[in-house]
């Protein structure tokens, strides 16, 4: 493995994208069990009923407990509802590292491609002058 600072730049780039990648997943299964407490919480509001016959306790008995279980309808609606901004938030670091690994990966990529057309115009200059040498050796260089 290399340890030259572009090779260090883009691993930790590549770091950078598997933890906001691992913490879209996260935000994403929060968000599921927070649809999941809302779709129970509206089926145990849905399944309450107000007795037809009983004492007035009864009654308000039940009044309190619908009330309390819509209280806890629209809480677990809003921790959903902040989940779901969770996801879209944390998409759009995951987004942002993988621009930024993808970037360092191009740059990498640039100062490898320009020191291996370095050392292609050395050797060509070399070639040049190795002929060139050649050349005057054998005495096709004079023209005077």
């Amino acid at each position: 493995m290399s340890r030259t600072p572009q090779s260090l730049l883009l691993q930790l780039r590549a770091l950078h994208e598997r933890l906001a990648r691992r913490d879209l997943g996260q935000a994403v299964n929060t968000a599921a069990l927070a649809d999941a407490l809302v779709l129970r919480s509206q089926r145990a509001l849905t399944e309450s009923r107000i007795p037809e016959h009983g004492t007035p306790q009864q009654f308000m008995a039940s009044v309190a407990a619908r009330n309390s279980l819509a209280t806890i309808l629209v809480v677990n609606q809003a921790q959903a509802a902040a989940a779901h901004d969770g996801v879209r938030a944390a998409s759009e670091a995951w987004a942002a590292r993988e621009r930024a690994r993808e970037a360092a990966a191009h740059l990498v990529a640039a100062e490898q491609e320009r020191r291996a057309e370095e050392r292609r115009a050395a050797e060509q200059r070399e070639t040049d002058d190795l002929a060139a040498a050649r050349h005057r050796r054998t005495g096709g260089g004079d023209a005077s």
